[in-house]
This record gives C-alpha cells, sequence and structure tokens, in this order.
C-alpha cells in the first residue's frame, strides 16, 4: 500500500466513524451541528473526488492523529464551500513542516500545540487580548517560522496556552520579535511561575521549576527583611551559572549549592551579616566559594562598595584569612 492509499484510508476510516457518532445523536444535538456535518461531507466528499495530497503530504499528513478533523478545523468558509480553498488549507497545514521535526521534538510538540491555539482563537480573540500582539506572534511563528531552542520550547511547554502566554508577554511594542522572545524568557526567568498569571499545565512542569520556587519559599524563611527581587537576582545568577543542570530530570538542583552557602553564612555570622550578605545580590555576580570570603569580609567592617571592585581583581578566590596574615589593608 502507498503512503497516499493510506492516508485515503485513513481519512475514510476517521469520516466513516464520525459518521457513526452523527447516528447516534439526539435530534438537538444534530441541529446543533447541521453546519459542521455538512462541511464535513463537503470535505470529505472533495477529498475522494480529487485526491488533492502529493506524497510528500501524505507521509506529513499519516503523523496527525485525526487528519480529517485537522482540515475540517482548519476550513472555515466565509460563504459557500470552494474546493481552491480546501486544496490551499492542505497545503498550508504542510507548509508548517509541523511533525517533520524530529531533530527537535520539544519545538516541534510546542509549535504543534501553538497551531490549534491559533486555530481556535484566530476570529474569536476574547476581549483581553490585544489583537496586534496576536497576529505579530501568529505572522512570526507560522509565517516567518521563529524558532524556539530546545530549553525556551520546555519552558514555554508548562502552560496550558503558550501562545497566548507569548501574546499577553509580548503586547505591542516596536522591537524585533527576537528581541520580544528574549524579554518573555527574562521574565519567565524573573518568578515564581507555580504563583505567576499564567495557567500551568502540571504535567509539563520543569523540575526546575518547582525547585526555583522551592528555593524561594526558604529565602522567605531564613531572611529577615526578605526581598522579592533581590532573591530572583542570586537565583537567576545560580541558574546561569549552573545550566548544564537544567538539561536532567530534576536529579540535580541549581540552587542547591547557593542555598547551603546561606545558611552556612547566616549560621556562622548571624543575622545583621547575613542580611548584608543578601542585600548585595542586586549589585554583583560571584560564585558560591567566594559568598563566603565575601560574609568574612563583611564581618570584619569590609568596605561594602568596595565588593564589586575586589571580585573583579579575584580577591575573593584566596581564603580572606590569608588576606589578613599578609597585612593587607581591606578597609
Amino acid at each position: 500500500m502507498t503512503v497516499l492509499e493510506e492516508l485515503y484510508d485513513r481519512i475514510e476510516t476517521e469520516y466513516y466513524g464520525l459518521r457513526e457518532e452523527w447516528s447516534e445523536y439526539e435530534f438537538e444535538e444534530l441541529m446543533c451541528d447541521v453546519g459542521k456535518i455538512a462541511k464535513m461531507k463537503s470535505i470529505y466528499n472533495y477529498i475522494r473526488q480529487h485526491e488533492p495530497f502529493s506524497e510528500k503530504q501524505a507521509e506529513h499528513f499519516l503523523k496527525m492523529q485525526n487528519p480529517f478533523q485537522v482540515i475540517c478545523n482548519r476550513y472555515d468558509p466565509s460563504e459557500g464551500e470552494i474546493h481552491e480553498e480546501y486544496k490551499t488549507v492542505i497545503d498550508d497545514i504542510y507548509a508548517q513542516k509541523i511533525t517533520d521535526m524530529q531533530s527537535q521534538p520539544y519545538f516541534a510538540d510546542l509549535k504543534w500545540q501553538m497551531y490549534h491555539e491559533k486555530e481556535k482563537y484566530e476570529d474569536r480573540l476574547a476581549p483581553h487580548i490585544d489583537k496586534n500582539a496576536f497576529r505579530n506572534v501568529s505572522y512570526n511563528l507560522f509565517i516567518e517560522n521563529h524558532q524556539f531552542d530546545e530549553y525556551q520550547s520546555r519552558v514555554l511547554m508548562q502552560f496550558k496556552e503558550p501562545l497566548i502566554v507569548l501574546v499577553k508577554e509580548i503586547g505591542s511594542t516596536e522591537e524585533s520579535f527576537d528581541k520580544q522572545v528574549e524579554r518573555v524568557m527574562e521574565t519567565l526567568g524573573s518568578v515564581d511561575l507555580l504563583t505567576y498569571q499564567h495557567e500551568l499545565n502540571k504535567d509539563f512542569i520543569l523540575p526546575e521549576t518547582r525547585q526555583r520556587h522551592e528555593a524561594i519559599i526558604e529565602l522567605m524563611d531564613i531572611v529577615p527583611e526578605f526581598h522579592f527581587q533581590t532573591a530572583m537576582e542570586w537565583l537567576m545568577l545560580n541558574r546561569h551559572l549552573n545550566s548544564s543542570m537544567l538539561e536532567g530530570d530534576g536529579e540535580d538542583n541549581p540552587y542547591q549549592d547557593f542555598l547551603q552557602t546561606m545558611r552556612d553564612i547566616k549560621e556562622e555570622h548571624g543575622d545583621e551579616i547575613f542580611q548584608k550578605v543578601f542585600n548585595i545580590g542586586t549589585d554583583v555576580v560571584m560564585q558560591n566559594e567566594e559568598l563566603i570570603e565575601v560574609a568574612k569580609y563583611i564581618a570584619d567592617d569590609g568596605e561594602i562598595d568596595r565588593i564589586p571592585e575586589l571580585l573583579d581583581d579575584d580577591f575573593f578566590l584566596t581564603p580572606y584569612e590569608e588576606h589578613k596574615q599578609g597585612g593587607m589593608s581591606l578597609c
């Protein structure tokens, strides 16, 4: 059996399965769906009479669970059914190459989900959804074929409606789409996604998302004067430093060493010094081993304003006690 024959058999099986469902409808249900049923019958008759698929298109549609319904859902005529429009729909779905991205499985799944969202919302946007933003995102994803990398795809797949998340987060701006996406990813990386405004799909929540939430909760518990944005600066830094851990199944926690270091500083130096160490999170970039030495420096009345300069000079890569023994003037 050729791929074309297999596809036409699949479509016939799918269509007659739908007819079986229609035969069980109550009269009221039948009347509600009469327009949809008529459209499906017309599309089926067109496919059987004109056999509009190429072999490559057939291979693409065979990867779908319900290729006939995908075509029917995509076609929404304003006046009368026109065969040329059916063919346009088939060509349009094939042009997306959604099922062909085997080397990018996460992006393929994401794009397929967003394609369904586009079909769902395209002509019936809710009042709170910016139409210009929706057109901008749709154009760049499905006409310009913008691609997300694996990590970006996994982050967006956590949401029940990733396309709408992009639309709402991007809004109406004059930035390039690359810049808009960069800004969205920065935003999603700087919040607690478990308590953020967009609904998550619990089956796709990443380990890092839960680990970030737990890290925020712990910092809220141990920092005397907690400031959310400062905490997020620390967590974003450690997520960047431990980016290799984001690809795993959650066995590695990118925040674990940082949290342990902070607990150690609090226990060693008390709340006052610990608070000062926490507060510098928005101004500096440092490794955890440096953080321990910074705490010793602050506890010895070191000038906090000098910390960025000393970090640039790799001062805190040497144990603070050795600097003291060398008689250096640090304050």
